[in-house]
């Protein structure tokens, strides 16, 4: 004759112990639990006690919710019905607990934002050729530097009427410091003494553009436009 095997799941409330379902393996009916000094207890928040003289086997826990108490119950239910390896099922709940204890991780901690550096000076060319430099909030102007030097050979030759040697130079300027604008100017009166109109006006449209709002060239945009004038006056 097959015995029965009865996992009665017994959960307790504040003040109020319940007695949960019964989870049946194999056949036949559930036996009540006999007296409680029948049962053989087990230390933990949760005990387990066989009743003697039957096959019924309870799991006694303190302090568990009603609702804590029925999803218990189910997992017993689906551990019985689909009849798992009990000690599988201990495996996975190691790895569970290892996983859910495991730190997670974190974003890094941003260390001190670094100080500001200050800019580079901002270099910038007078009409003369001068270098101007400012930096912090300091301008200084270096009137012996190259261009400068330069500036001067343009002047002369435009001075002398040497308008080929000042196409010349102002070709060379605008090769070694293509921001600085004077050597524009002077290379389309240039290119216009020696009879190259159209080359002459496309310069003198560029140092207008270029000019307009530089307090630096400002003084370019109407030699552009008298010399333009002449141009289309004369044909210089």
């Amino acid at each position: 004759m097959m015995s029965t095997l009865v996992l009665t799941l017994l959960f307790a409330v504040p003040a109020l112990r319940a007695q949960t379902d019964s989870v049946k393996a194999g056949t036949g009916s559930a036996q009540n639990a006999k007296a409680q000094s029948d049962r053989a207890e087990t230390s933990g928040p949760c005990s387990s006690a066989s009743t003697s003289g039957s096959a019924q086997f309870s799991i006694n826990c303190q302090g568990v919710s009603e609702e804590q108490g029925s999803q218990w119950l189910a997992i017993l239910n689906r551990i019985a019905k689909n009849q798992l390896d009990p000690k599988l099922v201990m495996q996975k709940l190691d790895e569970i607990e290892v996983s859910s204890g495991s730190p997670k991780p974190t974003a890094p901690i941003a260390g001190p934002a670094p100080l500001p550096q200050p800019k580079a000076g901002a270099a910038t060319y007078t009409y003369e050729g001068e270098l101007r430099t400012t930096r912090l909030g300091l301008t200084a102007t270096n009137s012996k530097n190259t261009a400068a030097k330069a500036y001067r050979k343009i002047k002369r030759a435009h001075e002398n009427l040497q308008w080929k040697l000042l196409a010349s130079l102002c070709d060379q300027a605008i090769d070694e410091w293509p921001e600085w604008l004077t050597p524009v100017y002077f290379k389309a009166e240039a290119k216009a003494n020696l009879g190259q109109m159209a080359e002459a006006v496309v310069l003198l449209g560029e140092v207008k553009r270029r000019a307009a709002g530089n307090p630096e060239y400002e003084l370019l945009i109407p030699k552009a436009d008298s010399l333009l004038e002449k141009i289309h006056r004369y044909g210089i």
